[in-house]
């Protein structure tokens, strides 16, 4: 980085005297409809590619030129002429040649902005280019584009011309319902609107029986002669109606070179003309009858008008099962007779699915130290129809083995975990009625998990059983573009057993008296139960950078009423220990009552002048104890730190408010806390075809309420601990499609429980109050 500054900083000196340099993203003046971010990607006169606001990409080819121009002198070594040859080359390979102005493209540039304007009603917009030399600066310009935008024309008229009078009627009812928003009187002229209606008109028709008509039917002819915009849609006179009259469903085998097919007529007594060709050893993995009730296509004697959606619907239900690779419809219409046969093809996949890998990772536990590195196998199993109606049955086991610091001066030390889990997913809802089936598409989730972990303070082990409904949730047209997803957990049965070193056991019984109890209950067997209920919804938010995105997510719970009970009976039938108050079944399993709420918020922003984005992330949560018990479970609280928030401490271990444990500095004991407030900024810019880097700042904290068990005041929400952790660092992502993965450095900029500057001058960098992470996909 140094050479690329001192060698390469002057990138002027290879440019002939009658070259200039662009210096600055071009201004734009006049617009009034169009901000700058919209017009900035239409113009490709821009100066060099930047990092943190330095060309850096043009200094490596200026870098590169500089070093080539030196293999002409004479070196004492052949060899040291070939190799500086060659990592001159390499130079202006990964650098940027300069941003040389070019009269041509600023011709391109300005028909460019005249086009777009033109594609937007202003068909008399006006632009002209200005070249500026940069203050001391004479070899350098920037570029200013100034607009006469003119008048906007807006639809004053719309009329459709075709003979075909069923044709007419339909597009005339749906004008008059607004059905087509993008042409409607008043609505200003759009290009791009123009050819989302074509799409909507050919919908609508192969909606209505029209199953030849495509969007090339559809022609606009304008008239702006006496200064108003009168479109006529032009549509074809004669587009047949046409009825499907049967269907064949052909299900084969994931093998399609090996076809025996079987047929089965009995379905024609559900009044539905379909004709089943299925191969015998399909059977024994699908149930004929379930996959039918996904056809949403019934043919009866008289025939089924052609519905695209109902053809399309089916295909999407019937792909998501998971038991099918292929999914698609072959047509064959017989226009003479305005009747159409359809042809159904299914092709399953393998029943069974095995997978067993060498994983690598660097994982966060609240309780078991954070940001872990390590490495394990596992091993799943899958069988993609358990019951032949399209229930996946996955059993997975991995074994790793861990690496961690119990705390910043002891010595590396590792523990092992073994993890089972089960999982059926089954696509449909149990105990709910077939019309909330078809309303929004649920999916059953049965998981069991049991893991073990060893290590030298504590061992732990941990059953867990969950029973959740996830469903897609339709959204009205006042939410357009954006996708709803639910998920709700009926039942959740966690149960732990931790067994304790005689060295770790006096650590706890060493604690401050005003905490001791409350972490020696986080590490006792702990039982609880609860309810969760989450809703997600997202826009946009999982494509490109360049595209403005948004995440909402947010959900309730409550739990701990059935070991409630179960402590109750005990003590009714005289086998408890006595009271309900205390949080403990038969005085040594630990449980609570809790109700909790939390919301999520994430924006992102894209920068089309530099190709990257800026995202921001706002995290709120808030949980409270029940009225018989004394805290809230430990796996129902919230925690700061680790790979995914707070990235400068490691898991769990930020907060709560001021508190530090002023006798051990161990990692291992992490409170987390009953209150949570986390907000994020980050940076994203693409720096190689797969590479990219990030700079980002997080703030945030945990506390408990004031009369909770935590007994510290250092530790409970008041004026004086409202305190945040901020820091701030830099990162690198891989992008390799299938996966991302991340690199990032993290340092602590201020720490509540010092209440101080961590760093104060640039020797402050380091140490303890850095974190490097390594982890897979984006923090947010």
């Amino acid at each position: 980085m140094l050479s690329v500054f001192i060698v390469g900083c002057n990138p002027l000196q290879y440019l002939s005297h009658d070259q200039w340099l662009v210096a600055r993203y071009p201004r734009f003046e006049g617009n009034q409809t169009f901000d700058e971010e919209r017009l900035a990607p239409l113009v490709r006169t821009a100066p060099n590619k930047k990092i943190i606001f330095f060309p850096y990409y043009l200094h490596l080819y200026t870098l590169g030129q500089t070093l080539l121009k030196d293999t002409s002198r004479k070196v004492p070594f052949g060899f040291y002429q070939r190799w500086l040859e060659a990592t001159a080359h390499l130079l202006m390979e990964l650098g940027e040649p300069p941003a040389v102005l070019s009269e041509t493209q600023l011709i391109k540039d300005i028909e460019n902005l005249k086009r777009f304007y033109f594609s937007k009603g202003f068909f008399h917009t006006q632009v002209q280019a200005v070249v500026r030399s940069l203050r001391l600066q004479p070899r350098k310009v920037e570029i200013i584009f100034r607009i006469q935008e003119g008048k906007r024309y807006y639809y004053d008229s719309v009329s459709f011309k075709t003979q075909d009078a069923t044709l007419l009627r339909l597009l005339d009812s749906a004008y008059a319902q607004g059905k087509l928003p993008y042409i409607q009187k008043g609505a200003p002229y759009d290009e791009s609107g123009l050819g989302k209606t074509r799409l909507q008109i050919a919908d609508l028709a192969q909606e209505n029986g029209f199953f030849a008509f495509s969007p090339e039917n559809v022609s606009y002819w304008i008239d702006t002669t006496q200064g108003k915009l009168w479109l006529q849609v032009h549509l074809p006179d004669s587009n047949l109606i046409m009825i499907v009259d049967s269907i064949t469903i052909a299900i084969e085998d994931n093998n399609p070179f090996e076809q025996n097919f079987q047929r089965n007529d009995y379905v024609k007594s559900r009044y539905c003309f379909w004709d089943i060709q299925i191969e015998p050893k399909t059977l024994w993995m699908i149930k004929l009858p379930y996959v039918l009730r996904y056809i949403q296509v019934c043919p009866t004697k008289e025939g089924l008008l052609f519905k695209k959606s109902l053809f399309e619907t089916t295909r999407q239900k019937l792909y998501e099962l998971g038991m099918f690779s292929t999914v698609y419809w072959q047509y064959f219409p017989n226009f003479e007779w305005q009747s159409l046969y359809a042809r159904l093809t299914l092709r399953t996949r393998p029943r069974w699915g095995v997978l067993l890998g060498i994983e690598g990772f660097q994982s966060s536990d609240n309780q078991l130290n954070a940001n872990l590195p390590g490495f394990g196998v596992a091993f799943s199993l899958t069988d993609r129809s358990l019951f032949r109606k399209a229930e996946q049955l996955r059993i997975h086991f991995n074994g790793n083995l861990r690496f961690y610091k119990p705390d910043p001066t002891a010595e590396t030390q590792y523990f092992f975990q073994f993890n089972q889990r089960i999982v059926l997913r089954i696509p449909r809802m149990w105990l709910i009625s077939r019309w909330t089936q078809q309303l929004i598409a649920p999916t059953t989730l049965l998981q069991f998990s049991h893991t073990t972990e060893q290590r030298a303070e504590f061992s732990r082990t941990q059953i867990a059983f969950q029973y959740s409904y996830r469903y897609e949730q339709p959204l009205g047209k006042a939410f357009k573009g954006w996708q709803a997803y639910g998920q709700i957990s009926l039942i959740n049965i966690n149960r732990v057993d931790s067994r304790l070193s005689p060295v770790f056991q006096e650590i706890l019984f060493n604690l401050p008296t005003n905490i001791r109890t409350f972490v020696i209950r986080d590490y006792i067997p702990r039982y609880n139960t609860g309810f969760l209920y989450n809703l997600t919804l997202q826009k946009d938010y999982e494509k490109d950078l360049v595209v403005p995105g948004q995440f909402i997510q947010f959900g309730v719970g409550f739990g701990g009423t059935l070991p409630l009970l179960l402590d109750w009976i005990r003590n009714q039938q005289g086998r408890g220990d006595g009271s309900i108050y205390d949080g403990l079944l038969d005085g040594t399993i630990n449980y609570g009552q809790y109700w909790k709420a939390y919301a999520e918020y994430r924006r992102r922003f894209p920068f089309a002048l530099l190709k990257g984005a800026s995202l921001v992330r706002l995290h709120l949560g808030i949980a409270g104890r029940g009225p018989y018990s004394l805290m809230v479970p430990f796996e129902e609280r919230y925690f700061l730190g680790g790979l995914n928030s707070m990235r400068a401490w490691q898991n769990g271990t930020l907060g709560p408010g001021l508190f530090r444990f002023d006798t051990v500095s161990s990692n291992l004991i992490t409170p987390g806390g009953e209150y949570v407030f986390e907000v994020a900024w980050e940076y994203r810019q693409p720096l190689f075809s797969y590479v990219e880097g990030a700079v980002f700042v997080e703030a945030g904290n945990v506390w408990f309420a004031p009369g909770s068990a935590f007994e510290d005041p250092r530790g409970l929400l008041s004026t004086r601990t409202l305190q945040l952790g901020w820091d701030a660092g830099i990162g690198i992502r891989l992008d390799f499609d299938y996966f991302i993965m991340r690199f990032d450095i993290a340092q602590q900029l201020y720490a509540p429980d010092i209440q101080d500057f961590v760093v104060k001058k640039w020797h402050d960098i380091g140490g303890a109050r850095i974190q490097y992470n390594v982890g897979i996909g984006y923090p947010f």
